[in-house]
Protein backbone atom coordinates (compact mmCIF):
# COMPACT_ATOMS: atom_id res chain seq x y z
CA UNK A 1 0.00 0.00 0.00
CA UNK A 2 2.00 3.37 -1.18
CA UNK A 3 2.13 6.03 1.34
CA UNK A 4 0.77 8.66 -0.44
CA UNK A 5 -1.29 8.85 -4.23
CA UNK A 6 -2.66 11.72 -6.28
CA UNK A 7 -5.88 13.29 -5.74
CA UNK A 8 -8.65 11.66 -7.46
CA UNK A 9 -6.44 8.91 -8.64
CA UNK A 10 -7.21 5.18 -7.45
CA UNK A 11 -5.84 1.92 -5.42
CA UNK A 12 -5.92 -0.62 -7.36
CA UNK A 13 -5.91 -4.51 -6.79
CA UNK A 14 -5.73 -4.05 -3.30
CA UNK A 15 -5.28 -8.19 -1.92
CA UNK A 16 -6.85 -8.67 1.88
CA UNK A 17 -6.08 -12.09 3.63
CA UNK A 18 -7.79 -13.54 7.00
CA UNK A 19 -5.25 -15.48 8.42
CA UNK A 20 -5.44 -17.94 11.59
CA UNK A 21 -4.01 -18.45 14.76
CA UNK A 22 -0.53 -19.95 13.48
CA UNK A 23 -0.14 -17.26 11.22
CA UNK A 24 -1.40 -19.10 7.79
CA UNK A 25 -4.42 -18.25 5.40
CA UNK A 26 -7.56 -19.50 6.40
CA UNK A 27 -9.04 -21.42 3.36
CA UNK A 28 -12.10 -21.81 5.38
CA UNK A 29 -13.00 -18.07 4.25
CA UNK A 30 -14.51 -19.01 1.37
CA UNK A 31 -17.73 -18.48 -0.79
CA UNK A 32 -20.58 -16.73 -0.82
CA UNK A 33 -21.19 -16.46 3.09
CA UNK A 34 -17.93 -14.48 3.38
CA UNK A 35 -17.63 -10.98 1.58
CA UNK A 36 -15.50 -8.49 1.93
CA UNK A 37 -17.01 -4.55 1.91
CA UNK A 38 -15.56 -1.34 2.20
CA UNK A 39 -16.40 1.81 4.22
CA UNK A 40 -15.00 4.96 4.17
CA UNK A 41 -14.40 6.87 7.73
CA UNK A 42 -13.23 10.06 6.36
CA UNK A 43 -16.36 11.49 5.14
CA UNK A 44 -16.59 10.19 1.34
CA UNK A 45 -19.99 7.83 0.61
CA UNK A 46 -19.74 4.07 1.02
CA UNK A 47 -19.01 1.98 -1.13
CA UNK A 48 -22.01 -1.02 -1.29
CA UNK A 49 -20.20 -3.60 -3.46
CA UNK A 50 -19.73 -6.92 -1.75
CA UNK A 51 -16.49 -8.92 -2.59
CA UNK A 52 -15.89 -12.34 -2.26
CA UNK A 53 -13.47 -13.65 -0.29
CA UNK A 54 -11.64 -16.74 -2.38
CA UNK A 55 -10.24 -19.09 0.22
CA UNK A 56 -9.05 -17.10 2.67
CA UNK A 57 -7.90 -14.29 0.51
CA UNK A 58 -9.99 -11.20 -1.57
CA UNK A 59 -9.39 -8.61 -4.18
CA UNK A 60 -10.50 -5.53 -4.46
CA UNK A 61 -9.98 -4.19 -8.14
CA UNK A 62 -10.27 -0.39 -7.08
CA UNK A 63 -11.05 2.16 -4.40
CA UNK A 64 -11.61 5.83 -5.69
CA UNK A 65 -9.48 8.21 -3.48
CA UNK A 66 -10.47 11.56 -2.80
CA UNK A 67 -10.60 14.92 -5.83
CA UNK A 68 -8.49 16.81 -3.10
CA UNK A 69 -5.62 16.74 -0.61
CA UNK A 70 -6.15 14.99 2.88
CA UNK A 71 -5.86 12.05 4.78
CA UNK A 72 -8.20 9.22 3.01
CA UNK A 73 -8.72 6.56 5.86
CA UNK A 74 -10.56 3.61 4.60
CA UNK A 75 -11.72 0.47 6.74
CA UNK A 76 -11.85 -3.37 4.90
CA UNK A 77 -14.52 -5.52 7.04
CA UNK A 78 -15.36 -9.14 6.79
CA UNK A 79 -19.36 -8.31 6.07
CA UNK A 80 -20.32 -11.40 8.45
CA UNK A 81 -17.55 -10.61 11.39
CA UNK A 82 -17.28 -7.11 11.91
CA UNK A 83 -14.40 -8.28 13.94
CA UNK A 84 -12.52 -8.83 10.97
CA UNK A 85 -11.85 -5.80 9.88
CA UNK A 86 -8.74 -3.29 9.09
CA UNK A 87 -7.91 0.56 8.74
CA UNK A 88 -5.63 1.71 6.21
CA UNK A 89 -4.58 5.50 6.38
CA UNK A 90 -3.39 7.34 2.58
CA UNK A 91 -2.01 10.36 2.25
CA UNK A 92 -3.23 12.23 -0.78
CA UNK A 93 -1.29 15.15 -2.03
CA UNK A 94 -2.19 17.21 -5.08
CA UNK A 95 -0.63 16.58 -8.73
CA UNK A 96 2.43 19.17 -9.46
CA UNK A 97 1.55 21.95 -12.36
CA UNK A 98 4.22 21.80 -15.33
CA UNK A 99 5.19 25.53 -15.79
CA UNK A 100 6.30 27.74 -18.58
CA UNK A 101 8.54 30.24 -17.89
CA UNK A 102 7.43 33.48 -17.20
CA UNK A 103 8.04 36.74 -20.01
CA UNK A 104 9.43 38.39 -16.50
CA UNK A 105 12.21 35.72 -16.43
CA UNK A 106 12.56 35.65 -20.30
CA UNK A 107 13.26 39.14 -20.53
CA UNK A 108 15.52 38.87 -17.07
CA UNK A 109 17.42 36.82 -19.25
CA UNK A 110 17.82 38.91 -22.64
CA UNK A 111 15.96 36.48 -24.63
CA UNK A 112 13.57 38.31 -26.03
CA UNK A 113 16.03 39.96 -28.10
CA UNK A 114 19.00 37.93 -30.06
CA UNK A 115 22.52 38.57 -28.92
CA UNK A 116 24.06 41.00 -31.81
CA UNK A 117 28.49 41.91 -30.82
CA UNK A 118 27.86 45.21 -32.70
CA UNK A 119 25.55 46.88 -30.59
CA UNK A 120 26.06 48.84 -27.56
CA UNK A 121 24.00 47.88 -24.25
CA UNK A 122 21.83 50.99 -24.98
CA UNK A 123 21.13 50.20 -28.34
CA UNK A 124 20.65 46.10 -27.61
CA UNK A 125 17.65 47.50 -25.06
CA UNK A 126 16.54 50.45 -27.75
CA UNK A 127 15.25 47.31 -29.91
CA UNK A 128 12.83 46.01 -27.67
CA UNK A 129 10.46 49.13 -27.38
CA UNK A 130 7.48 49.26 -25.14
CA UNK A 131 4.73 47.65 -27.68
CA UNK A 132 6.44 45.00 -28.86
CA UNK A 133 7.93 43.80 -25.00
CA UNK A 134 3.84 43.64 -24.31
CA UNK A 135 3.25 41.95 -27.09
CA UNK A 136 5.25 39.02 -26.29
CA UNK A 137 4.73 39.30 -22.37
CA UNK A 138 1.42 38.81 -23.23
CA UNK A 139 2.05 36.05 -25.91
CA UNK A 140 4.28 34.18 -23.35
CA UNK A 141 1.68 34.74 -20.56
CA UNK A 142 -1.36 33.34 -22.78
CA UNK A 143 0.61 30.39 -23.82
CA UNK A 144 1.50 29.71 -19.58
CA UNK A 145 -1.93 29.99 -19.27
CA UNK A 146 -2.83 27.87 -21.72
CA UNK A 147 -0.64 24.91 -20.84
CA UNK A 148 -2.25 25.27 -17.13
CA UNK A 149 -5.41 24.74 -18.56
CA UNK A 150 -4.31 21.50 -20.73
CA UNK A 151 -2.88 20.12 -17.84
CA UNK A 152 -6.13 20.97 -15.91
CA UNK A 153 -8.20 19.12 -18.56
CA UNK A 154 -6.02 16.27 -18.79
CA UNK A 155 -5.91 16.03 -15.28
CA UNK A 156 -10.07 16.01 -15.10
CA UNK A 157 -10.65 13.51 -18.04
CA UNK A 158 -7.75 11.20 -16.29
CA UNK A 159 -9.78 11.34 -13.29
CA UNK A 160 -13.24 10.81 -15.25
CA UNK A 161 -11.69 7.68 -16.91
CA UNK A 162 -11.03 6.73 -13.36
CA UNK A 163 -13.94 6.90 -12.12
CA UNK A 164 -15.84 5.45 -14.83
CA UNK A 165 -13.64 2.10 -14.98
CA UNK A 166 -14.73 2.23 -10.95
CA UNK A 167 -18.41 2.28 -12.20
CA UNK A 168 -18.44 0.18 -14.74
CA UNK A 169 -16.79 -2.59 -12.47
CA UNK A 170 -19.86 -1.77 -9.79
CA UNK A 171 -22.21 -2.08 -12.48
CA UNK A 172 -20.94 -5.30 -13.36
CA UNK A 173 -20.59 -6.75 -9.52
CA UNK A 174 -24.71 -5.80 -8.86
CA UNK A 175 -25.25 -7.65 -12.45
CA UNK A 176 -23.71 -10.45 -11.07
CA UNK A 177 -25.08 -10.15 -7.65
CA UNK A 178 -29.24 -10.05 -9.24
CA UNK A 179 -27.99 -13.14 -10.96
CA UNK A 180 -26.39 -15.26 -7.99
CA UNK A 181 -30.11 -14.33 -6.42
CA UNK A 182 -31.91 -15.51 -8.90
CA UNK A 183 -29.99 -19.14 -8.66
CA UNK A 184 -31.05 -19.18 -4.91
CA UNK A 185 -35.06 -19.21 -6.31
CA UNK A 186 -37.23 -22.31 -8.29
CA UNK A 187 -37.84 -21.65 -12.00
CA UNK A 188 -41.72 -21.54 -11.23
CA UNK A 189 -41.46 -18.55 -8.57
CA UNK A 190 -38.72 -16.74 -10.56
CA UNK A 191 -40.73 -16.41 -13.61
CA UNK A 192 -43.36 -14.53 -10.97
CA UNK A 193 -40.57 -12.59 -9.77
CA UNK A 194 -39.67 -11.50 -13.51
CA UNK A 195 -43.25 -10.87 -13.80
CA UNK A 196 -43.45 -8.41 -10.68
CA UNK A 197 -40.24 -6.47 -11.09
CA UNK A 198 -41.26 -5.76 -14.44
CA UNK A 199 -45.05 -5.08 -14.05
CA UNK A 200 -43.66 -2.70 -10.92
CA UNK A 201 -41.67 -1.39 -13.15
CA UNK A 202 -44.00 -0.42 -15.90
CA UNK A 203 -45.86 1.42 -12.94
CA UNK A 204 -43.06 3.40 -11.64
CA UNK A 205 -42.04 4.55 -15.18
CA UNK A 206 -45.78 5.80 -15.92
CA UNK A 207 -45.97 7.29 -12.73
CA UNK A 208 -42.55 8.89 -13.83
CA UNK A 209 -43.76 10.51 -16.76
CA UNK A 210 -47.10 12.01 -15.13
CA UNK A 211 -45.69 15.66 -15.80
CA UNK A 212 -44.71 17.84 -12.59
CA UNK A 213 -45.87 16.10 -10.06
CA UNK A 214 -45.07 15.05 -6.76
CA UNK A 215 -44.95 11.47 -6.98
CA UNK A 216 -43.01 12.33 -10.61
CA UNK A 217 -40.54 13.89 -9.05
CA UNK A 218 -40.50 11.41 -5.42
CA UNK A 219 -39.18 8.82 -7.91
CA UNK A 220 -36.76 10.50 -9.91
CA UNK A 221 -35.23 11.34 -6.94
CA UNK A 222 -35.53 7.88 -5.40
CA UNK A 223 -33.98 5.97 -8.53
CA UNK A 224 -31.31 8.57 -9.21
CA UNK A 225 -29.99 8.00 -5.64
CA UNK A 226 -30.52 11.46 -5.04
CA UNK A 227 -33.50 11.43 -2.35
CA UNK A 228 -31.12 12.83 0.28
CA UNK A 229 -31.40 16.02 -1.73
CA UNK A 230 -34.18 16.57 0.17
CA UNK A 231 -32.14 17.52 2.84
CA UNK A 232 -33.53 16.66 6.07
CA UNK A 233 -33.96 14.07 9.16
CA UNK A 234 -37.12 11.83 8.08
CA UNK A 235 -36.07 10.92 4.65
CA UNK A 236 -36.17 7.08 5.89
CA UNK A 237 -39.79 7.80 7.29
CA UNK A 238 -41.19 8.50 3.84
CA UNK A 239 -42.55 4.55 2.59
CA UNK A 240 -43.66 5.61 -1.30
CA UNK A 241 -46.38 6.20 -3.42
CA UNK A 242 -49.94 4.64 -3.40
CA UNK A 243 -49.93 2.89 -6.55
CA UNK A 244 -46.47 1.18 -5.76
CA UNK A 245 -47.68 -0.32 -2.29
CA UNK A 246 -50.05 -2.88 -3.23
CA UNK A 247 -50.52 -5.59 -5.94
CA UNK A 248 -53.39 -7.29 -6.90
CA UNK A 249 -53.88 -10.40 -8.80
CA UNK A 250 -56.29 -9.29 -11.45
CA UNK A 251 -56.06 -6.90 -14.48
CA UNK A 252 -59.92 -6.11 -14.09
CA UNK A 253 -59.57 -5.47 -10.21
CA UNK A 254 -56.28 -3.32 -10.77
CA UNK A 255 -58.29 -0.93 -13.18
CA UNK A 256 -61.72 -0.65 -11.06
CA UNK A 257 -59.58 -0.12 -7.59
CA UNK A 258 -57.35 2.71 -9.45
CA UNK A 259 -60.49 4.37 -11.00
CA UNK A 260 -62.45 4.64 -7.60
CA UNK A 261 -59.70 6.05 -5.72
CA UNK A 262 -58.54 8.41 -8.71
CA UNK A 263 -55.43 9.33 -10.00
CA UNK A 264 -54.67 12.42 -6.65
CA UNK A 265 -54.86 9.33 -4.13
CA UNK A 266 -52.87 6.51 -6.30
CA UNK A 267 -50.34 9.46 -6.71
CA UNK A 268 -50.46 10.34 -3.03
CA UNK A 269 -46.97 10.30 -1.46
CA UNK A 270 -46.93 7.96 2.15
CA UNK A 271 -45.20 9.05 5.01
CA UNK A 272 -45.29 7.26 8.98
CA UNK A 273 -45.78 10.67 10.57
CA UNK A 274 -46.67 14.47 10.30
CA UNK A 275 -43.62 16.01 11.12
CA UNK A 276 -42.24 14.28 7.98
CA UNK A 277 -44.94 15.19 6.13
CA UNK A 278 -44.08 19.21 6.78
CA UNK A 279 -40.74 18.75 5.70
CA UNK A 280 -42.01 17.61 2.45
CA UNK A 281 -42.88 21.28 1.89
CA UNK A 282 -42.21 24.98 3.48
CA UNK A 283 -44.35 27.90 3.42
CA UNK A 284 -43.66 31.68 4.02
CA UNK A 285 -45.26 33.83 6.11
CA UNK A 286 -48.42 34.56 4.16
CA UNK A 287 -49.04 30.74 3.57
CA UNK A 288 -47.45 30.74 -0.01
CA UNK A 289 -45.69 27.50 -1.06
CA UNK A 290 -41.77 27.79 -0.97
CA UNK A 291 -40.51 26.71 -3.64
CA UNK A 292 -36.89 26.88 -2.73
CA UNK A 293 -37.15 24.04 -0.14
CA UNK A 294 -37.96 21.04 0.46
CA UNK A 295 -39.15 18.73 -1.94
CA UNK A 296 -40.30 21.72 -4.47
CA UNK A 297 -36.34 22.89 -4.59
CA UNK A 298 -34.84 19.18 -4.83
CA UNK A 299 -37.32 18.59 -7.66
CA UNK A 300 -36.69 21.81 -9.72
CA UNK A 301 -32.92 20.42 -9.29
CA UNK A 302 -33.56 17.37 -11.49
CA UNK A 303 -35.87 19.50 -13.77
CA UNK A 304 -39.35 19.35 -12.40
CA UNK A 305 -41.54 21.92 -11.03
CA UNK A 306 -43.80 20.76 -9.14
CA UNK A 307 -47.39 22.78 -10.45
CA UNK A 308 -50.24 20.48 -8.56
CA UNK A 309 -51.58 19.93 -5.04
CA UNK A 310 -50.60 16.59 -3.83
CA UNK A 311 -51.66 14.68 -1.08
CA UNK A 312 -49.72 13.20 1.48
CA UNK A 313 -51.12 10.73 3.70
CA UNK A 314 -49.48 10.38 7.54
CA UNK A 315 -49.86 6.37 9.26
CA UNK A 316 -49.53 7.77 12.76
CA UNK A 317 -52.64 10.10 11.93
CA UNK A 318 -55.13 7.56 10.53
CA UNK A 319 -57.54 5.17 12.93
CA UNK A 320 -57.05 1.71 11.96
CA UNK A 321 -58.85 -0.68 11.99
CA UNK A 322 -58.71 -2.24 14.92
CA UNK A 323 -60.71 -5.69 14.80
CA UNK A 324 -59.69 -8.73 14.49
CA UNK A 325 -56.91 -9.63 11.84
CA UNK A 326 -56.73 -13.36 9.94
CA UNK A 327 -53.51 -15.02 11.22
CA UNK A 328 -51.13 -14.67 8.33
CA UNK A 329 -48.39 -13.13 6.65
CA UNK A 330 -50.65 -10.35 4.92
CA UNK A 331 -52.22 -9.40 7.98
CA UNK A 332 -56.07 -9.56 6.31
CA UNK A 333 -58.48 -7.34 8.17
CA UNK A 334 -61.21 -9.73 9.62
CA UNK A 335 -64.36 -8.01 8.45
CA UNK A 336 -67.31 -10.13 8.19
CA UNK A 337 -68.79 -10.86 5.01
CA UNK A 338 -72.08 -8.80 4.07
CA UNK A 339 -75.28 -10.96 4.00
CA UNK A 340 -78.86 -11.04 3.43
CA UNK A 341 -81.54 -11.35 5.84
CA UNK A 342 -81.78 -14.76 5.51
CA UNK A 343 -78.18 -15.56 6.26
CA UNK A 344 -76.47 -15.91 2.60
CA UNK A 345 -73.55 -14.17 1.42
CA UNK A 346 -74.92 -12.66 -2.06
CA UNK A 347 -73.72 -14.10 -5.58
CA UNK A 348 -70.86 -12.88 -7.27
CA UNK A 349 -69.36 -10.90 -3.79
CA UNK A 350 -65.51 -11.35 -3.98
CA UNK A 351 -64.36 -10.19 -1.08
CA UNK A 352 -63.70 -6.55 0.44
CA UNK A 353 -60.82 -4.21 -1.45
CA UNK A 354 -58.64 -3.63 1.62
CA UNK A 355 -57.90 -7.67 1.64
CA UNK A 356 -57.74 -7.57 -2.48
CA UNK A 357 -54.44 -6.16 -2.16
CA UNK A 358 -51.27 -7.73 -1.51
CA UNK A 359 -48.84 -5.81 0.14
CA UNK A 360 -45.42 -4.81 -1.53
CA UNK A 361 -43.16 -6.86 -0.43
CA UNK A 362 -41.02 -3.80 0.82
CA UNK A 363 -43.43 -3.10 3.45
CA UNK A 364 -45.28 -5.85 4.42
CA UNK A 365 -43.30 -5.58 7.63
CA UNK A 366 -44.04 -2.01 8.37
CA UNK A 367 -45.64 -0.66 11.24
CA UNK A 368 -46.51 2.37 12.83
CA UNK A 369 -45.56 3.22 16.61
CA UNK A 370 -48.28 1.40 18.01
CA UNK A 371 -47.54 -2.10 15.60
CA UNK A 372 -49.97 -1.73 12.96
CA UNK A 373 -49.20 -2.11 9.54
CA UNK A 374 -50.57 -0.90 6.06
CA UNK A 375 -52.71 -2.71 5.81
CA UNK A 376 -54.98 -1.46 9.13
CA UNK A 377 -54.17 2.02 8.60
CA UNK A 378 -53.25 3.07 4.63
CA UNK A 379 -55.53 0.32 3.12
CA UNK A 380 -58.60 0.76 5.01
CA UNK A 381 -58.04 4.39 5.24
CA UNK A 382 -58.56 4.60 1.48
CA UNK A 383 -61.03 1.59 0.69
CA UNK A 384 -62.65 1.28 4.45
CA UNK A 385 -65.31 -1.56 3.65
CA UNK A 386 -65.54 -1.19 -0.04
CA UNK A 387 -67.21 -4.56 -1.62
CA UNK A 388 -65.83 -6.08 -4.66
CA UNK A 389 -68.29 -7.86 -6.81
CA UNK A 390 -68.16 -9.48 -10.34
CA UNK A 391 -70.87 -8.02 -11.89
CA UNK A 392 -72.62 -4.87 -11.74
CA UNK A 393 -76.08 -7.11 -11.97
CA UNK A 394 -74.72 -8.87 -8.97
CA UNK A 395 -73.59 -5.77 -7.47
CA UNK A 396 -76.97 -3.92 -7.91
CA UNK A 397 -78.73 -7.22 -6.81
CA UNK A 398 -76.95 -6.73 -3.33
CA UNK A 399 -77.29 -2.83 -3.17
CA UNK A 400 -79.15 -3.71 0.57
CA UNK A 401 -76.24 -5.57 1.93
CA UNK A 402 -73.91 -2.88 0.97
CA UNK A 403 -73.15 -0.31 4.05
CA UNK A 404 -70.58 2.07 2.52
CA UNK A 405 -69.49 1.58 -0.97
CA UNK A 406 -68.72 -1.06 -3.94
CA UNK A 407 -67.40 -1.63 -7.14
CA UNK A 408 -67.42 -4.46 -10.31
CA UNK A 409 -65.28 -5.77 -12.14
CA UNK A 410 -66.82 -4.65 -15.05
CA UNK A 411 -67.10 -1.17 -13.85
CA UNK A 412 -69.85 -0.52 -11.87
CA UNK A 413 -69.53 2.05 -8.94
CA UNK A 414 -71.22 2.92 -5.83
CA UNK A 415 -69.78 5.55 -4.23
CA UNK A 416 -71.86 5.89 -1.21
CA UNK A 417 -75.67 5.01 -0.57
CA UNK A 418 -77.84 6.50 -3.02
CA UNK A 419 -74.62 7.84 -5.56
CA UNK A 420 -73.60 5.43 -8.57
CA UNK A 421 -71.22 6.43 -11.29
CA UNK A 422 -72.17 5.20 -14.64
CA UNK A 423 -70.01 5.90 -18.07
CA UNK A 424 -66.74 4.01 -18.64
CA UNK A 425 -62.27 5.19 -17.94
CA UNK A 426 -59.15 3.38 -18.01
CA UNK A 427 -57.22 5.00 -15.48
CA UNK A 428 -53.49 5.46 -16.39
CA UNK A 429 -52.31 4.90 -13.07
CA UNK A 430 -53.02 1.45 -12.00
CA UNK A 431 -51.89 -1.57 -9.21
CA UNK A 432 -49.00 -3.61 -10.55
CA UNK A 433 -50.60 -6.55 -11.37
CA UNK A 434 -49.68 -10.75 -11.09
CA UNK A 435 -51.97 -13.19 -11.95
CA UNK A 436 -52.06 -15.75 -9.14
CA UNK A 437 -49.87 -14.22 -6.96
CA UNK A 438 -50.53 -14.98 -3.61
CA UNK A 439 -50.19 -18.79 -3.75
CA UNK A 440 -47.11 -19.12 -5.77
CA UNK A 441 -44.41 -16.90 -4.06
CA UNK A 442 -42.87 -18.16 -0.58
CA UNK A 443 -41.73 -15.86 2.16
CA UNK A 444 -38.06 -16.76 1.40
CA UNK A 445 -38.76 -15.73 -2.52
CA UNK A 446 -40.73 -12.58 -1.36
CA UNK A 447 -37.35 -11.08 0.61
CA UNK A 448 -35.05 -12.00 -2.25
CA UNK A 449 -37.30 -10.42 -4.40
CA UNK A 450 -36.77 -7.37 -2.38
CA UNK A 451 -33.30 -7.57 -2.48
CA UNK A 452 -33.24 -8.05 -6.09
CA UNK A 453 -35.52 -4.95 -6.25
CA UNK A 454 -33.17 -3.08 -4.08
CA UNK A 455 -30.28 -4.25 -6.45
CA UNK A 456 -32.25 -3.10 -9.36
CA UNK A 457 -32.93 0.47 -8.36
CA UNK A 458 -28.77 0.66 -7.33
CA UNK A 459 -28.17 -0.32 -10.83
CA UNK A 460 -30.36 1.99 -13.10
CA UNK A 461 -28.85 4.80 -10.74
CA UNK A 462 -25.06 3.34 -11.98
CA UNK A 463 -26.11 3.50 -15.28
CA UNK A 464 -27.28 6.83 -15.11
CA UNK A 465 -24.14 7.88 -13.41
CA UNK A 466 -22.18 5.92 -15.84
CA UNK A 467 -24.12 7.78 -18.87
CA UNK A 468 -23.70 11.35 -17.00
CA UNK A 469 -19.98 10.78 -16.11
CA UNK A 470 -19.46 9.47 -20.23
CA UNK A 471 -20.90 12.69 -21.20
CA UNK A 472 -18.35 14.66 -19.07
CA UNK A 473 -15.74 12.41 -20.59
CA UNK A 474 -16.51 13.28 -24.01
CA UNK A 475 -16.56 17.02 -23.38
CA UNK A 476 -13.85 17.31 -21.43
CA UNK A 477 -11.89 15.31 -23.63
CA UNK A 478 -13.00 17.22 -27.06
CA UNK A 479 -11.77 20.89 -24.79
CA UNK A 480 -8.59 19.07 -24.32
CA UNK A 481 -7.56 18.10 -27.62
CA UNK A 482 -8.52 21.88 -28.70
CA UNK A 483 -6.48 23.54 -26.40
CA UNK A 484 -3.82 20.83 -26.76
CA UNK A 485 -3.50 21.22 -30.68
CA UNK A 486 -3.74 25.17 -30.12
CA UNK A 487 -0.67 24.93 -27.22
CA UNK A 488 1.59 22.57 -30.02
CA UNK A 489 1.15 25.39 -32.29
CA UNK A 490 2.37 28.13 -30.10
CA UNK A 491 5.08 26.13 -28.63
CA UNK A 492 7.60 26.64 -31.51
CA UNK A 493 7.12 30.36 -31.45
CA UNK A 494 8.74 30.16 -27.73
Amino acid sequence: MPESCLVGSCLENIVFGVFDSEGEIDHTIHGKHHALSISALSGEKADKIMYMFDKGRCTVPMVQVPSEPKIFIFSAFHSGYPDLHICIKVNVVQAPKLNIATSIELLDRNLLVPSNEGLSERQDHSLCSPSLICILKSFVDYTAKLDDEVAELGYQVGQLERNLKILNYQRERIVEEILELKVLVDQQQLSQIHLLVNTKEHVRKQVEEQGNTAAAAFFHLFYANTIEGLQFDYVDDIIGVVALLGIVSDYKLSSILAEYLGETYMLAIVCKSYDTARELEKHSEDGAVNHNCALHAAAAAIGIRIQRRFNVICLEEIRPYEDPIYNDTQRKLAIPAPRFPSGEIPNGFLGYAVNLITLDSHHSNTRTASGFGLRETLFYQLFGKLQVYKTRAEMQQASSCINQAAVSLDGGIIVTSGIIVFGDCEPEIKFPVVPEFHGVISNSAMEILKQIEDKKAVLEAKNKEIEKKAQAHSKTLAKFHKKKEILCSLLPHL
